[in-house]
């Protein structure tokens, strides 16, 4: 603790071996004379105050909204009436400057420290298009700040620079929690990094010390060499790796992977890790924690509600929903419950010294149900077994904001093992700018989503990992790669149902040995590839897709990998079942990709193929008679004959459907689209073919011919 205590007491003496002279105000309600120093004479503007100070003053300002940048003197002070009554644009510090009491928001970087010491403490710093605090050649102490919705990291340090963290919430940023690059260091003391889009603690040839600190749900885990005591990482996507030479005492590390660089050089010691071999070795454990997590909430009977534009209390329950997708992921909680082996007499370990939970149940896996409306999110980070279950793609709206316009584009929605995401659209909330999508963590599935405006060069809309599944999702509109997969051979992606149109490729095969199942997709008019192997090594299996109408629809994919599919390259067709021919499509223009009655996809598909997909893209039953045979047909429609015909006799009309056996309809009319009235409840299907049923007035009351129009329902009963 030695080496903390003196960093922190280098930096607030080096702002506080100050004379304050005088005090200028700031305020909406002042006369603005210069030099604003009375409460009455306040200027309007901040960067006046400043401007008038001399080295070792303050600026103190009123509540209210201050835009734009402020640029301070050496040694001066800064301070607003809180956090949550004063509010300015950004802040560039100087040496001995002391910021204090303030939210700052909507800048590129929310306070820049350039060769410069400073203290920061008691702020708000969030919604900034790039950093919320970025210092180079400098010493920072943050203090009691909560560093949130930042575009890029929430702290970033690098060059020599040294950052200090102590009782901070750092959340939900784009990038990294802290990133600390190039010879600096830092120290992160009784801080929570949690649900940031990229690492929470990421170290290039730089050093940490973290005490008593909670580093979890991060997008990333933690990249660092040092040293970590009484603290808690869990639930990270990526790994914690720690560099040779550090060392783990007293912490709980779990549900992420643990990978040690050298770990002949690194001590474990008092701790719960994944690692096996450590277990029983210096008083180590190799156990489930048992973390309080969901409580009461669970996937089963009990989910978590999410409702958009509520303003009261938020609890997660139907009548008390949380108004955001974040704030239900981060009510996750960290506590240990009772029996935890982590639990000690004289101190725990991990973040929770002290004590257990009095909480009475305890959950590991929940559903969090999203209902109707728009939620705008800055990252997304879902750990594994989660279902978040939107109310359907033209129901449930998330927006991300854009990137900037340059350095790595991370996804704004990182999933994790075992995740379930369905029933969601999923978009870039200003489609000329950059910005990321959705990756799929190892073993997630994606059902039933939208995921549109995605832009960048390399920027890719939906990325699918190891054994992940895309499954009957619309991915269109993104200016560079549809999907992408990165996974290997022995545990291959599996793409069903998908429509991929209007992207600049549609589905790109980019890591070698990269071999995903693509079943009953329809690729249609991406500016470049419709389906594109990026490396000689890389396998797809292409069986019933519709592949039409792109720049190139096929490349560097062996044709024996392509089946009982409708391919524009004329190179595929009478090979493997292939054809190549217009697909017929609805109306193509209008973004109707279902087929006509006379598509040559009708009953041309493969029905043994591996893994195919009990339902199409718009839920319906997968394989239906089409006119020709009882066999699935390509793309991600399945075509139903649906006919209104003359009955036998004149004034009657003959409804025929597609329809399987052992099953009963319901027969719904109506007469404006409005009404609806039952004719049949359990009208028995006639088998794996079609069903007819004929209209003649004694079960709707009047023979069709006598009323001017008449509308017909027919649901299949469960």
């Amino acid at each position: 603790m030695r080496a903390i205590a003196v960093a922190v007491f280098a930096v607030v003496v080096c702002c506080g071996a100050r004379a304050v002279a005088d005090t200028h105000y700031v305020s909406k309600t002042g006369t603005n004379i210069h030099p604003y120093t009375t409460p009455e004479t306040a200027a309007w503007e901040v960067q006046d105050a400043t401007d008038a100070a001399d080295e070792g003053d303050r600026v103190e300002i009123g509540p209210g909204t201050f835009t734009g940048r402020v640029e301070l003197k050496p040694n001066t002070i800064i301070e607003g009436a809180g956090p949550k009554l004063t509010t300015v644009g950004s802040v560039i510090a100087a040496d001995g400057c002391e910021i204090a009491h303030l939210s700052i928001t909507g800048g590129e970087v929310g306070i820049a420290c350039e060769r410069a010491s400073v203290l920061i403490h008691d702020c708000h710093i969030f919604a900034c298009t790039a950093q919320g605090v970025a210092c180079e050649y400098s010493r920072v102490a943050l203090f009691n700040c909560r560093i949130f919705d930042n575009v890029r990291s929430g702290v970033f340090c690098e060059l020599y620079s040294e950052v200090v963290v102590w009782g901070c919430e750092i959340t939900s940023n784009g990038y990294q929690g802290v990133h600390v690059y190039y010879d600096s260091m830092a120290e992160v003391v009784d801080t929570v990094i949690r649900g940031n889009g990229s690492s929470g603690l990421y170290c290039y040839e730089s050093s940490a010390r973290v005490i008593h600190s909670l580093i979890c749900g991060n997008g990333g885990g933690v990249y660092a060499s040092g040293e970590i005591v009484n603290s808690t990482m869990a639930d990270n996507i990526r790994p914690i790796v720690l560099a040779a030479g550090s060392s783990v005492s007293n912490s709980i590390i779990w549900n992420n992977d643990l990978q040690l660089e050298d770990p002949e050089k690194t001590t474990v010691y008092h701790s719960d890790t994944p690692l096996t071999h450590l277990s029983g070795v210096n008083a180590n454990i190799c156990a489930d924690p048992l973390f309080v997590g969901w409580g009461a909430f669970n996937r089963q009977d009990n989910p978590i509600h999410v409702q958009a534009n509520h303003h009261g209390e938020q609890e997660g329950t139907q009548a008390r929903p949380f108004n955001s997708i974040t704030a239900a992921l981060r009510s996750y909680s960290y506590q240990l419950a009772a029996g935890s082996p982590c639990v000690r007499s004289w101190q725990n370990m991990g973040y929770y010294l002290h004590g257990v939970s009095p909480a009475e149940s305890r959950s590991d896996s929940v559903r969090i149900a999203v209902g109707e409306g728009t939620y705008h999110e800055r990252a997304v980070v879902v750990p594994g077994d989660i279902d978040l279950i939107g109310a359907g793609q033209h129901r449930t709206f998330v927006q991300f904001p854009p990137l900037p316009p340059s350095g790595m584009a991370l996804p704004l929605l990182r999933m994790g093992t075992g995740v379930l995401v369905e029933g969601l659209t999923l978009r870039n909330v200003e489609p000329s700018l950059r910005s990321a999508g959705v990756y799929c963590g190892q073993g997630s599935t994606i059902r039933r989503c939208t995921i549109s405006g995605f832009t960048g060069y390399s920027e890719t809309a939906l990325l699918l990992p190891q054994a992940s599944t895309a499954d009957s999702c619309t991915v269109c509109n993104n200016s560079a790669f549809g999907i992408a997969t990165s996974s290997d051979a022995s545990r291959s992606a599996t793409i069903l149902n998908c429509l991929v149109y209007g992207n600049g490729h549609g589905i790109w095969c980019s890591w070698p040995a990269s071999s995903p199942l693509i079943s009953n997709c329809t690729a249609v008019g991406n500016r470049g590839f419709g389906i594109h192997s990026h490396v000689p090594d890389a396998n797809p299996t292409i069986v019933n897709c519709i592949v039409w109408g792109n720049g190139t629809d096929i490349d560097g994919i062996e044709a024996s990998l392509v089946s009982h599919s409708n391919v524009g390259d004329e190179e595929f067709a009478g090979k493997n079942m292939n054809v190549s021919a217009d697909p017929q499509f609805v109306n193509a223009e209008a973004r109707d990709f279902r087929l006509k009655p006379s598509s040559p996809c009708i009953d041309a598909g493969d029905n043994t193929v591996s893994g195919l997909p009990d339902t199409d893209m718009a839920g319906m039953h997968r394989i239906m008679y089409g006119g020709k045979s009882l066999t699935v047909d390509m793309g991600a429609y399945e075509y139903y004959i649906n006919d209104l015909e003359p009955g036998p006799e004149a004034e009657e009309t003959t409804l025929t459907w597609s329809s399987l056996a052992d099953r009963t309809y319901s027969i719904f009319y109506s007469h404006d689209l409005a009404t609806w009235h039952l004719a049949e409840a359990t009208f028995p299907s006639a088998g794996d073919t079609t069903t007819s049923w004929t209209d003649d007035g004694s079960k709707t009351g009047v023979a069709p011919s006598l009323v001017p129009r008449r509308f017909y329902r027919i649901l299949e009963n469960p």
